[in-house]
């Protein structure tokens, strides 16, 4: 698992990893969230899979900030 992405949104920080599920057989990008920046980080609730593929590497999300709001790529 590597992480991509750090942001905080709200009270709470978001950070999107690029994985490998061995059980599954997907690659993909999941999401975590903590109450501080160093953690401890845990499964989000909602949207835990941001992104799944069978057969291609997700890799390095990344947050972006553009005018008021904040994208994913």
């Amino acid at each position: 698992m590597e992480a991509g992405a750090v942001e905080r949104i709200g009270d709470e920080y978001f950070m999107m990893a690029g994985t490998w599920d061995h059980h599954e057989g997907k690659f993909g990008i999941v999401t975590f969230v903590a109450k501080q920046p160093a953690g401890p980080f845990r499964p989000a609730q909602s949207n835990f899979f941001l992104l799944a593929s069978p057969s291609k590497a997700a890799y390095f999300s990344r947050f972006f900030p553009y005018q008021n709001e904040l994208l994913v790529n």
